[in-house]
């Protein structure tokens, strides 16, 4: 009985010995886990911060590019804007001449035709100016491609020496052109700066705004004359009178001027483009 109890009491010291070892175990890989965990927390922390640096990255790459890709276009812009001051203040020398006949001989293009459109440019100048401008070396060209179907001349582009040669030529041309007793001179031949693109743009809507505001000032004139004639004592049946007698008028007259006014914006519009066209290229094939 005594030795079974003592047997008992050994096997409960081994089993308490084996749960104690076992207890530490289970410790030490608790605390091996533990650890597991911290360096994976630092590992995705680490992986945070090689993320944001690749975003900075980027950014500051994007920023760099975005700098350069400015200081180019602020590098072209200026080179732009010298060339069109250039090439505005090489046409202030010049002068475009509408409507002046062609010269003939063989080719469009031949030094002989251009010989013949100076000394036509020139004779005109002596015969209906003031001014005898003086040409440069450039001399004078048509502008545009001419053919035969052609109804109308090319216009001439005629280079002088100094802007005040072409201010001279300009101012003349303006005073005496529309007064010449040569029909065709006082309402075809045109003598206009040599205008850009742009220029020739806006010099054209201003012309079209100042014709439609003296439309209407005309038809403000005529308002105000025919209350100030009914103030005065005209009555409603005279008027009615005046009106029906007009009505019975041909419609001819109006619609003559209604046509003159669509012929005329028709071909200030067909000069426009034309100039739009023939200015784009202009020095590009002169150099």
């Amino acid at each position: 009985m005594f030795a079974k109890l003592q047997q008992q009491i050994s096997d409960l010291w081994k089993a308490e010995k084996k749960v104690v070892t076992d207890v530490t175990e289970i410790k030490r890989v608790t605390g091996n886990i533990q650890q597991s965990v911290v360096k994976s927390d630092e590992h995705g922390k680490l992986a945070d911060e090689v993320l944001e640096m690749k975003s900075v990255l980027s950014r500051l790459s994007a920023e760099q590019h975005a700098g350069n890709a400015s200081h180019i276009d602020e590098s072209n812009l200026t080179a732009n804007v010298g060339k069109t001051l250039n090439d505005m203040n090489k046409r202030k020398k010049n002068v475009v001449v509408t409507g002046m006949p062609e010269a003939t001989s063989g080719s469009s293009d031949s030094d002989e035709t251009k010989r013949l459109d100076e000394l036509a440019f020139s004779t005109f100048c002596e015969e209906n100016l003031t001014v005898k401008p003086v040409l440069s070396k450039l001399g004078c060209r048509r502008l545009g491609k001419g053919t035969s179907s052609d109804a109308k001349p090319r216009r001439l582009l005629v280079h002088l020496t100094s802007e005040q040669n072409a201010q001279d030529l300009l101012s003349s041309a303006k005073a005496l052109l529309r007064k010449s007793q040569d029909n065709y001179i006082a309402s075809t031949i045109y003598f206009n700066p040599d205008l850009t693109a742009a220029e020739a743009k806006l010099a054209f809507e201003q012309r079209q705004r100042r014709r439609e505001d003296k439309i209407a000032q005309q038809s403000r004139d005529k308002t105000c004359g025919e209350s100030a004639t009914t103030q005065h004592g005209v009555t409603p049946t005279a008027t009615t009178t005046v009106n029906q007698a007009a009505t019975s008028i041909p419609a001819t007259v109006p619609a003559t001027a209604a046509a003159l006014t669509h012929n005329n914006l028709s071909a200030e519009t067909a000069s426009f483009t034309t100039t739009n066209v023939s200015d784009t290229i202009r020095y590009d094939t002169i150099q």
